[in-house]
């Protein structure tokens, strides 16, 4: 479903974006927009996030710094302090994240920096734990994982489940060195073809660097055409990328929808699946040991036609949630 408008938020004043390289988050009273009811207000000044005194990354729980591995992938995940963030971020240390493979990396944006030691965090600490601060993470995130060297950055949600060794498998058909941003296309008003970023949105180094990431320019152009778009973090960062022609591509194997348990794991015995959304702990919980099983980075063992069906649905489904996704973020615009 291709919209011909962006999905606007009304704003009560126009954000007065300054931005200082390397600074800290900033929150003026006066940075203010309405929200969906007339009680709710957020601050959306986001100019960077704090880095350690070497410039090494970013804040560092035990001693992640940068790495030298050749597919260096930075997982960025969004969280926030509420009990629900705090249990689905435990749950993805105990699960996904603690089975990356060599030379990657995971962060979490929004975490209270001594919840998890030997995890890299990036406080954010005036980006709130609401719609309008997802976008502010994704620009931390983003950020923060260019800094740390990363060949490809993975933004993600604390209610996603990530395949990390089928990630790798997928990675290495591409050349970061070229500039693209890779997920599933199709949300919202972006002449790039719109991004919907429950699956993850997956940015290469070059990409990062033609978006700016590296002069600081990202920043307040994201804060801004997040703006322009209801402060949809996805569609601001498929807008900075068209901006600087950076190409959107598809990346099969993203599922943004939600699906049963049963479903999950028929995923995982017939195909190859990178990232799965609207996981709760308990479902995270539940999957791993059955990915451990299965083998994430294997399917020799399923028929090809079984194979096929499943890329059949796949597809199918994907249709259905971009058709369902654009319903949805028209709804809450209006």
């Amino acid at each position: 479903m291709t919209l011909t408008s962006c999905l606007c938020f009304l704003l009560v004043a126009q954000l007065e974006i300054n931005h200082i390289a390397g600074s800290s988050i900033v929150r003026r009273d006066s940075d203010v927009r309405k929200g969906n009811s007339a009680s709710e207000s957020w601050s959306l000044d986001y100019h960077g996030f704090e880095v350690d005194a070497s410039g090494g990354g970013v804040l560092v729980g035990a001693g992640n710094g940068k790495s030298t591995h050749s597919l260096f992938v930075v997982y960025s995940v969004g969280t926030g302090k509420s009990e629900a963030h705090v249990e689905r971020m435990q749950e993805i240390l105990n699960t996904w994240g603690k089975h990356l493979p060599s030379g990657h990396m995971l962060q979490l944006v929004g975490a209270t920096p001594n919840a998890s030691a030997g995890v890299t965090i990036v406080p954010a600490e005036q980006c709130p734990d609401d719609h309008s601060g997802g976008a502010c993470k994704d620009a931390a995130g983003l950020e923060a994982a260019y800094r740390a060297g990363a060949k490809w950055a993975v933004l993600l949600g604390d209610d996603n489940f990530v395949l990390a060794a089928n990630m790798e498998v997928a990675l290495r058909r591409y050349d970061s060195d070229q500039p693209v941003l890779k997920g599933i296309l199709g949300c919202g008003s972006c002449k790039g073809g719109g991004l919907c970023g429950g699956g993850g949105q997956i940015f290469s180094r070059a990409a990062m660097k033609q978006m700016g990431v590296e002069s600081g320019a990202y920043v307040k152009e994201h804060a801004q055409e997040a703006q322009a778009c209801g402060m949809w973090g996805d569609v601001a960062n498929c807008r900075v990328a068209s901006n600087h022609e950076v190409p959107l591509t598809d990346l099969e194997g993203l599922y943004g929808w939600k699906q049963s348990l049963s479903d999950l794991k028929n995923r995982v015995a017939s195909g190859h699946p990178l990232i799965f959304h609207y996981m709760s702990a308990a479902k995270m919980h539940s999957l791993e040991p059955f990915v451990e099983q299965a083998g994430q980075a294997s399917n020799a063992s399923s028929p090809a036609s079984l194979v096929a069906d499943a890329m059949s649905k796949y597809l199918q489904d994907k249709a259905a949630y971009v058709f369902e996704e654009n319903v949805r973020r028209s709804k809450l615009a209006a």
